[in-house]
């Protein structure tokens, strides 16, 4: 199973407080943040930053 098949997995369907979809705002964000890079949902360290990403973000939302 590929790398990208496992984080949508487990970020897909999680809501954070006020029903965000956590996986819907780091996608949005990381387009505002790299525009010119495309999302390689394969790659190792994207999926670090979107796991740092998740806690960083329970910590401040909730």
């Amino acid at each position: 199973m590929s790398l990208e098949k496992h984080t949508k997995i487990i970020f897909e369907n999680i809501k954070l407080e006020n029903n965000i979809d956590f996986f819907k705002l780091w996608k949005e964000t990381y387009k505002i943040i790299n525009p010119s890079k495309s999302l390689d949902l394969n790659n190792m360290l994207t999926a670090i930053r979107i796991n740092k990403s998740f806690y960083l973000c329970k910590y401040f939302i909730f």
